[in-house]
């Protein structure tokens, strides 16, 4: 079935978008506030793209380096590192595994097309022996084994597996061309490629030195790039039937169809480790939306007043990146949906924002442009309670934070004020940021030292939980 998160009514739909398009001329949109922005733009260059972040919020990307030329970078901590190995002309692509080694694409200083390995400020040149070139496309998984493409020495397209020093060449048999394209953590390639006797784009799996081809019944091609793995190998991609395309699952040897009823068309975008999917496609009046896949039931996605969307990425946590078209600004926003609600995300001053990627901590890294037209990259990082619930635990914990009043109101007022914390930071969760506001304003006003209104806790911890709160309510852009 179909849980639908849009208006039904085209009269509806208009209003709100002119409600919405009225608000925020008026006032900045109030869900803008949950998450905090970095602008990412390296020392000296003239143009940046955030790519992908992984799970210690260190986040890869590329650009238009001070010297002219493309290169990669690795932002971590508020610094940067620039990525092009000794003698390289350019960097064009990079990636990053959960360990923080990075892997990349661009060519050296002859001229070749090369892969890379950046670990621990070293560089490991790819290029698997024989070979002209490496390209495209490149991934690492956790273990550190690596996929990527390229061409022979005879000119033929294959993959290929670099794992501790050693190559291994990806083509099932009878294949003319094979690209590989991501790998999990179980060791298992996915990718695309055209057999020999009907030059069929299909699909294939590499595990243990066994090829599974991939092509859904009743299609006669499928995507291109279009394939994702999770750690449990279930596999998602999209095929093409003659007429319309269609997403898929697969997993144990079976195919299920992704297309939500009523819509022409889907493509799978991408899948989590709850076997949860997410992709995009046109519904019977041919509007491009969004959609959740969960245990057979679909969700579609709109955010309220945009007249498109695109999905890109889910996290573990169910969190929905997209991006597309806001109407009636036509400016490119961002989106983040998790739990019925959505989000845009634009950083404050830009005129476009495009998200590319969010890990499981909810950050969200893309690219846009600012209000000089100037391309960088940026993270959206959601805004929580998490640190000042954290350090109000450990301090009433070792006693640095005790409740104030008399007798057994003291305990009383600390466990208020717990609450109250805790109330805060669901109002965030639900993007209630005026309610948010107000919440801390309560909480800090009885912590803040002053007589009136009574604190409700005292102690060496007192002073820096305000100072927390207050720093959090600026963050939120509370008056």
């Amino acid at each position: 079935m179909i849980t639908s998160e849009i208006p039904k009514s085209r009269k509806l739909l208009f209003a709100l978008a002119l409600l919405i398009s009225l608000c925020l001329v008026s006032v900045p949109s109030s869900t803008w506030a949950a998450y905090t922005y970095t602008e990412l733009l390296p020392p000296g260059w003239v143009r940046a793209e955030a790519l992908a972040i992984n799970g210690n919020d260190v986040v890869v990307g590329w650009g238009w380096g001070s010297s002219g030329m493309y290169k990669g970078f690795i932002y971590s901590g508020g610094a940067y590192t620039e990525l092009l190995p000794p003698n390289w002309g350019e960097v064009y692509y990079v990636a990053i595994n959960d360990n923080d080694v990075v892997v990349g694409w661009g060519y050296d200083g002859y001229g070749v097309w090369k892969g890379f390995i950046y670990s621990g400020g070293a560089y490991t040149e790819l290029l698997p022996s024989g070979w002209g070139w490496v390209y495209n496309s490149i991934a690492i998984n956790n273990n550190g084994v690596v996929v990527g493409r390229g061409v022979d020495g005879s000119y033929k397209t294959k993959g290929f597996i670099y794992s501790g020093g050693a190559y291994t060449e990806l083509q099932p048999p009878g294949w003319i061309s094979a690209y590989a394209g991501l790998i999990n953590d179980n060791d298992i390639v996915v990718g695309y490629g055209q057999d020999s006797p009907g030059l069929i784009i299909k699909g294939f799996i590499y595990s243990g030195g066994t090829y599974t081809e991939l092509l859904p019944p009743g299609s006669v091609s499928v995507g291109e790039d279009s394939f994702a793995i999770n750690g449990k190998d279930v596999v998602i991609g999209d095929g093409y039937d003659g007429t319309n395309w269609k997403g898929f699952m697969y997993s144990g040897g079976t195919y299920t169809e992704l297309l939500p009823p009523g819509w022409v068309g889907a493509k799978a975008a991408a899948i989590n480790g709850n076997d949860v999917v997410v992709g995009q496609g046109q519904d019977g009046s041919g509007t491009t939306k969004g959609f959740v896949y969960r245990g057979g039931t679909y969700t579609e996605l709109l955010p309220p007043g945009w007249v498109r969307a695109r999905v890109v990425a889910i996290n573990d946590n169910g969190g929905v990146v997209g991006n597309d078209l806001f109407f009636p600004a036509d400016i490119v926003k961002s989106f983040i949906y998790r739990r019925g609600t959505y989000t845009e995300l634009l950083p404050p001053g830009w005129v476009s924002a495009a998200a590319a990627a969010i890990n499981d901590n909810g950050v969200v890294v893309g690219r846009g442009r600012d209000g000089s037209s100037t391309t960088k990259g940026f993270i959206a990082t959601p805004i929580n309670l998490g640190l000042i619930l954290q350090f109000f635990d450990q301090s009433v914990s070792n006693g640095t934070l005790i409740g104030n009043g008399p007798g057994k109101s003291a305990n009383h007022r600390l466990n208020a004020l717990g609450n109250m914390l805790k109330a805060a930071q669901r109002l965030i969760e639900e993007g209630s940021i005026a309610e948010v506001c107000q919440q801390l304003l309560d909480a800090y006003k009885k912590t803040d030292g002053n007589p009136q209104p009574p604190d409700f806790v005292t102690g060496e911890a007192a002073s820096e939980l305000a100072n927390k709160i207050q720093d959090l309510r600026t963050n939120l852009g509370c008056q």
